[in-house]
């Protein structure tokens, strides 16, 4: 097994510019994807969105909504340049993702999690989004806990990949 992986990892290496070129692509492809489906899956219904900040002013919901649908198509945006190999958008993703560190914690409200669940049980549609819970937020607490948490580990690992994987030295040759 150790020499099978020892091969794979010279042959990875001999073809190293295909497979970097290879995974810029596909890093900012499935990039773009989460992105579109984000946008369109939990932010672009504006109802949807009221519902899930209804504890907020009306301003304040249509402030949040404006800046999430401007900050992911400003992503989307980046990461389109990205599949280009241009240097700029490289480094306005790596902006936009450390811009991005200190809103996690906004991100995923508490309310929302619990607001979201709500709206998903009530609406088939939106089926696919719940998590199933009976209701009594008092009672569930660690579970919502627990999903801020993931949301949280994932957007973490989202923004660790980007950074860490963009600003290599071996991908970086690789933009104009």
């Amino acid at each position: 097994m150790g020499s099978l992986l020892n091969d794979l990892i010279r042959y990875l290496e001999s073809r190293e510019d295909k497979v970097i070129g290879f995974a810029i692509y596909s890093v900012g492809a499935a990039l773009i994807l989460d992105s579109v489906l984000e946008l369109r899956f939990s932010v672009l219904d504006y109802k949807v969105y009221q519902y899930m900040f209804q504890w907020l002013t009306p301003q304040m919901i249509f402030i949040r909504y404006c800046i999430s649908v401007i900050w992911r198509c400003t992503f989307i945006l980046a990461l389109i340049g990205i599949c280009f190999r241009l240097d700029l958008f490289r480094k306005f993703l790596i902006v936009l993702t450390w811009a991005e560190v200190p809103v996690l914690l906004w991100k995923h409200p508490y309310q929302a999690i619990i607001n979201a669940d709500l709206y998903a049980h009530t609406n088939l549609q939106y089926f696919y989004y719940t998590f199933h819970l009976p209701w009594s937020s008092q009672q569930y607490y660690p579970f919502i806990i627990i999903s801020k948490i993931e949301l949280l580990i994932l957007d973490a690992a989202k923004i660790a990949l980007i950074l860490y994987f963009f600003s290599s030295p071996k991908v970086l040759k690789f933009f104009k």
